[in-house]
């Protein structure tokens, strides 16, 4: 008889103490991240909190959102877990870089967390008590203008969606049902619903009809 591998029988003996009844939307952001740095990255975009003000961090996303107010510029760096709002002022060396930036470029970015003046907290972010003042960037990827943007949920034409859905699914709302369907797929499968490895679910016509591998 075969004998699981260790890492299988470790994740198989993790309790079940989530169930299909108490499931929520972000249950599956809130196990996920709690796993360590990368080479890339000391904390993901959702990991930081009011705790963590006064430490150097290390993150690596694409940039999901540029505000630049003349001064100091606001950028939304999104990776799979979350956003982080990083703040570039000009006497910042990563000025000049920040303002070259466009959407979804892919960015390393160094800073310190400290804590959002008041007035500006963000009750919709995880991270919405902090933002990263940003000392350096370092582009990874560099991304030209987009057909349609990944920030918001604006209506385009089903033509132009289709044509380019592989942009259309790193929106929130697409991003999130995949991996929420992924995360339940595999608890089924197990018989627990833990932090399972990701497997995106594809779907396939047969017949006309619609089905999922």
């Amino acid at each position: 008889m075969n004998r699981p591998r260790a890492g299988v029988k470790s994740y198989l003996m993790q309790p079940a103490n989530l169930t299909k009844a108490n499931i929520v939307m972000d249950d599956y952001q809130a196990i996920d991240t709690k796993r360590r740095g990368t080479h890339y990255r000391t904390d993901t975009c959702a990991q930081l909190r009011s705790v963590d003000v006064g430490r150097t961090t290390r993150l690596a996303g694409w940039i999901h959102r540029i505000r630049d107010h003349g001064n100091v510029i606001f950028l939304d760096v999104r990776d799979h877990y979350g956003i982080t709002q990083a703040v570039i002022s000009r006497e910042s060396q990563a000025f000049q870089t920040a303002q070259r930036l466009r959407h979804e470029s892919v960015v390393n970015l160094f800073g310190t967390v400290r804590p959002r003046p008041s007035g500006t907290l963000n009750a919709d972010l995880s991270t919405g008590e902090i933002e990263v003042l940003a000392e350096r960037i370092d582009v990874l990827s560099d991304c030209a203008d987009l057909p349609l943007p990944v920030f918001g949920e604006p209506d385009f034409p089903e033509e132009t969606r289709l044509k380019y859905r592989f942009i259309e699914l790193r929106r929130e709302k697409l991003h999130r049902n995949i991996m929420l369907r992924s995360w339940l797929s595999c608890g089924e499968r197990c018989g627990k619903l833990v932090s399972p490895n990701f497997k995106p679910r594809t779907p396939h016509l047969i017949h006309g009809v619609a089905l999922v591998d």
